[in-house]
């Protein structure tokens, strides 16, 4: 009974070691969003130019979330336009209304 006892505290302090780990991750993980969203929100207050800003947000997102690659569109009137990171290949993609 003695072991049965043991061997559950040890289960019980690996789940809770797993979900401290786990907490620990997500705390990290907002830490580096909102040191990002920072840098954006001092950038706007900057007074960058739309390209920049634009490039600042693709670029600190890309970072946040481990993308190599990301898309922010831009709406110009009624076009949807393509601000494109982490792939030059790729051209602008520019949307009219009902495409």
């Amino acid at each position: 009974m003695h072991n049965g006892a043991v061997a559950t505290r040890s289960t019980s302090e690996k789940r809770q070691q797993k979900r401290v780990s786990s907490l620990e991750a997500a705390l990290e993980r907002t830490r580096a969003a909102s040191e990002a969203l920072r840098r954006v929100g001092n950038a706007v207050a900057g007074g960058f130019a739309i390209n920049e800003l634009l490039q600042l947000i693709l670029d600190e997102t890309m970072q946040v979330i481990s993308a190599d690659r990301g898309t922010v569109y831009l709406l110009d009137g009624d076009v949807l336009k393509s601000h494109v990171g982490g792939a030059d290949e790729i051209p602008e993609i520019t949307l009219e209304p009902g495409q």
